[in-house]
């Protein structure tokens, strides 16, 4: 888990800093590398979302409630959803 996450992160901060200077969306970058990205459509989202509920009030837990609301208000900003 330790080698996963160290290289998830080299490798998202190697992208980060090559869209911005390539001009790609990301999802302009995903078409040329030839990355299926899968669009959810309202129903399933709203599907997923509802299945999620339970792991996301674990995690709220474990971490606590400051932090845990402080990220979900995060995820609404920007994927704007309310």
């Amino acid at each position: 888990a330790k080698v996963a996450l160290k290289v998830n992160r080299e490798e998202n901060v190697r992208l980060s800093q090559k869209l911005p200077q390539s001009g790609l969306s990301i999802d302009e970058y995903c078409r040329k590398e030839g990355i299926k990205v899968t669009e959810l459509t309202p129903e399933e989202k709203a599907a997923f979302k509802s299945r999620m509920t339970e792991v996301w009030g674990k995690y709220r837990e474990k971490i606590g409630p400051d932090l845990y609301d402080f990220f979900m208000e995060k995820v609404k900003q920007y994927s704007g959803n309310n």
